[in-house]
């Protein structure tokens, strides 16, 4: 089945509002993240790697974009956020 998408942030902010929202939208992805690894491996000694990447990944991209952020910050302009959302059915 065909998936569908929708437009989740279409706006632009100072850098300030867009570092405001970017962080806490990671934020809560990484929280989410490790709250689930924890859950799913409660007991076991480790986190499988997979997981750890996927983590590091986020954490890796929101340094990123701090760093635009930072640079919109020097140059005294706003930024454009466009992100969407796509739902994809998998079958089990």
């Amino acid at each position: 089945m065909e998936g569908k998408q929708f437009s989740f942030i279409d706006w632009s902010f100072s850098a300030e509002d867009a570092a405001h929202l970017i962080s806490t939208l990671y934020n809560a992805k990484l929280e989410y993240h490790n709250r689930q690894s924890l859950i799913n491996h409660e007991g076991q000694k480790s986190i499988p790697a997979d997981e750890l990447k996927r983590i590091a990944e986020l954490e890796e991209a929101l340094k990123n974009i701090r760093e635009e952020i930072s640079l919109a910050k020097e140059r005294n302009t706003k930024l454009h956020i466009k992100s969407s959302i796509s739902l994809n059915f998998i079958p089990k």
